[in-house]
């Protein structure tokens, strides 16, 4: 067995390490905990960043739905909105259908047409002929389309639906069972 050390050169009866060779588990450790707490900030960064818009952060993730954006957004892609509180005309917003129209509280994704003085905006989708007939404010408005992921609506859909919910019970549970047949 042959053992391994640091080289050392001894003067007056003293050992001292060698250049190259001192001690680095100080140096190491420090390192180490300013990595970790920078590992953290990053982290804390990305929770306050991708905070949802329904619990006040300024993400918000939508699933297009229908044919009112056709030509820009197309049935099953997502949309990732940030909140700013300021939209100009041009800008695509996702809002909730305000309280009391036809439809409240769902989800619409359209183009800003206007800006009104009042702080409202009418809306209208890229492949209507006409304006919506709500007229959404600041508070209905989730944010401004930021990202479009062609598809991926679907998928996360499904992911959240019971169904994948009820595979993923089974996918547990058989692996549990084989473990407990095999375990044996």
């Amino acid at each position: 067995m042959t053992l391994l050390h640091k080289p050392v050169a001894v003067n007056d009866g003293v050992a001292e390490s060698l250049p190259g060779h001192g001690p680095t588990k100080r140096r190491k450790s420090t390192w180490r905990r300013v990595i970790a707490v920078l590992g953290w900030v990053a982290v804390l960064a990305i929770v306050v960043a991708a905070w949802p818009v329904r619990f006040g952060g300024h993400l918000g993730l939508t699933v297009v739905s229908g044919q009112s954006m056709a030509g820009t957004y197309q049935s099953g892609d997502l949309v990732a909105t940030w909140r700013t509180g300021d939209y100009a005309v041009g800008d695509v917003i996702v809002y909730r259908i305000p309280d009391g129209g036809p439809g409240e509280g769902l989800r619409v994704v359209h183009r800003v047409v206007e800006k009104r003085s009042d702080g409202s905006y009418r809306t209208q989708g890229d492949n209507s002929e006409y304006a919506d007939p709500w007229v959404p404010t600041e508070p209905d408005i989730d944010g401004r389309v930021v990202v479009a992921v062609p598809g991926a609506g679907t998928w996360l859909t499904w992911l959240v639906s019971p169904w994948a919910l009820v595979l993923l019970a089974a996918g547990c549970l058989a692996a549990w069972v084989f473990r407990l047949v095999d375990g044996d």
